[in-house]
């Protein structure tokens, strides 16, 4: 029993077939690539946001401590104040405890936002008037920050909220709208300390500008103090969910599980006041959701471009295969005995030169047959050696024209292979070879040319590894004007050769081009290593044909402006040894 294996005799399909298989294997594999190192990129990126905007958040929150500080120097520098507080520390009496009130109440540090300002005894005695009120009393009796500050003689020391110049009984967080600073008073001249300063402002003075911040980035933040109690949350989930271990970690990016969902914890201690600590909380599954948006739109766009693929595959094997096919149709028709009409082909490819070469070659074969009869067999052999040789003649033929659909196919391999980087250079060459070997165009616009310098700048960065950089200054009034071709080129080559890559840095090229009046004035400059002085004469005068064969691209844009346009244009090259140099000359303008 005979077995039959499927087989696709139509050249066109098996080239369908063979392109499909392979951009769909090249496609999925890229794209698998794709959205494991982009997804990895993309949680990457967060997390770098994440701790940025921490960052950002600690850098406000720490801007704003240090403002609030900012009161208390300006009181101890305040001479005023530290008189008046000296005679309070000599001699506490009524009359000297309210001068030194009054003075502190009337400071111009002291904005709407803060409460109260009270001087303070080195006991906690408040020297105020209204000393005896309740609320005062417990604002130094029994509390701990200030105890604390006293104990461990700390400069200063902020509470954790309170309800002051209020009383409640277990207020709540909302209730607890202020914050104090306790910090010392010295007198600088006889290092005595005088008491203490008591700052009561609003809490919304230091947390209202990270507000926005934090809600916008992440779940929940925590400003704690060094006990690891709050002092500030901006967010939902409660604090005591979080372990003291965790707290206690001064890590980056900790997963924690909190009621089913998972969070990344971050924490950073204020600089200006390492006692406050702030803890974020980031959901992760923010990640995920832009992870999947991610893999949807990559699935999305391998979809089209298989679609793509596949029309683009067949219409290729059928541009290439119908002339092959009306070739092979012509052939059979020639081996059965009868003349076939010529082939005719409306495409500009290889294609066209094969069509063309066996229409030549049947043409011959037609007119040796003719011949064949009525003339004697070494006539009969010259003719056939004489169409082999024009046969081997036409399969030698390249021009520029096959030389420009090389380059395309060759670019169209690159895309395939998604090579970006060759094809950009391949069209780059591409062009430029076209303007070069356009033998009929002498003129091109300043646009033109500097698109020709910008595709060979990208060939030679890729060959020199980005040694060098260019920037363009084009008055726009001056790029529709008429330049010869090429003309820029061999200046910005002979900076990059002989100015750039001599030196171990990277250089940079300038090149300026402007109208004024009816004249276009032309600059190359670059910050290469210059030319020597006794060079740069012998240069200028063309008067060594060594030095100037070195520098042959300078002496061709001489020679052809003088080609165009005469002797009495001006070219000038100035040039400093280890800083670089700038050539420049005037042409008339023309458009």
């Amino acid at each position: 029993m005979k077995s039959h294996s499927f087989k696709i005799k139509k050249i066109s399909l098996r080239i369908t077939l063979y392109f499909s298989i392979l951009l769909i294997v090249i496609a999925v594999a890229i794209s698998i690539i794709n959205i494991s190192i982009y997804s990895d990129e993309l949680s990457e990126q967060i997390d770098n946001v994440v701790i940025q905007k921490l960052s950002l958040i600690t850098g406000q929150l720490n801007k704003n401590i240090e403002n609030t500080k900012s009161v208390h120097s300006a009181m101890v520098n305040d001479s005023s104040i530290k008189n008046a507080y000296q005679n309070v520390y000599d001699d506490p009496t009524a009359n000297n405890i309210q001068v030194l009130t009054n003075l502190i109440d009337r400071h111009p540090s002291i904005g709407s936002e803060f409460q109260t300002v009270l001087a303070l005894g080195l006991n906690g005695e408040i020297y105020n008037p209204i000393h005896t009120f309740p609320a005062y009393i417990s604002l130094t009796n029994n509390n701990s920050d200030f105890s604390k500050m006293k104990e461990q003689q700390q400069y200063f020391r902020f509470s954790k909220p309170n309800t002051f110049p209020l009383e409640h009984v277990d207020p709540t967080p909302i209730q607890q709208k202020n914050i104090t600073l306790f910090a010392q008073y010295f007198n600088y001249e006889t290092m005595t300390q005088l008491g203490y300063l008591a700052i009561n402002f609003r809490k919304t003075l230091l947390f209202n500008e990270i507000e926005l911040l934090a809600s916008e980035t992440f779940k929940t933040t925590y400003v704690i103090n060094e006990n690891n109690e709050l002092i500030y949350q901006i967010g939902d989930i409660p604090l005591d969910l979080i372990s003291v271990e965790t707290l206690n970690e001064n890590g980056n990016n900790e997963y924690l599980q909190i009621q089913g969902e998972t969070y990344s914890i971050l924490s950073s201690t204020l600089p200006s006041y390492e006692r406050w600590k702030i803890v974020t909380l980031f959901d992760r599954s923010i990640i995920n959701i832009e992870t999947n948006k991610l893999n949807r739109f990559i699935y999305i766009v391998l979809a089209i471009a298989l679609i793509l693929m596949l029309f683009i595959s067949w219409f290729i094997s059928q541009k290439i295969t119908n002339p092959i096919r009306e070739m092979v149709s012509s052939m059979k028709e020639f081996e059965e005995g009868n003349w076939p009409e010529p082939l005719v082909t409306s495409s500009e490819d290889e294609i066209k030169e094969l069509i063309h070469g066996y229409n030549g070659m049947l043409t011959s074969f037609i007119k040796l047959t003719d011949d064949m009869i009525g003339r004697h067999q070494e006539n009969k052999m010259i003719e056939i050696d004489l169409i082999k040789t024009q046969i081997g003649l036409l399969e030698a033929q390249i021009n520029p024209h096959f030389i420009h659909n090389t380059l395309n196919s060759m670019n169209y391999l690159a895309l395939k292979e998604g090579n970006l980087e060759l094809s950009s250079i391949i069209e780059s060459f591409n062009k430029l070879l076209r303007t070069s070997m356009a033998i009929d165009v002498s003129f091109v616009t300043v646009t033109q040319e500097i698109e020709n310098i910008k595709d060979y700048a990208k060939i030679q960065s890729v060959r020199f590894e980005d040694s060098f950089t260019i920037d363009y200054n084009i008055d726009p009034d001056s790029s529709i004007g008429k330049i010869p071709k090429l003309l820029l080129q061999p200046l910005v080559e002979n900076s990059i050769t002989h100015g750039i890559l001599p030196k171990p840095e990277i250089g940079h090229i300038n090149i300026s081009i402007t109208k004024e009046a009816d004249e276009l004035c032309l600059t190359v400059t670059d910050d290469g290593i210059g030319i020597k002085e006794e060079e740069l004469k012998k240069l200028i005068n063309l008067d060594s044909k060594a030095f100037a064969s070195k520098h042959i691209g300078i002496q061709n844009v001489i020679d052809r402006i003088k080609l165009y346009y005469g002797d009495s244009i001006t070219f000038t090259i100035d040039s400093i040894v280890d800083e670089g140099t700038r050539i420049s000359f005037r042409i008339p303008y023309e458009d």
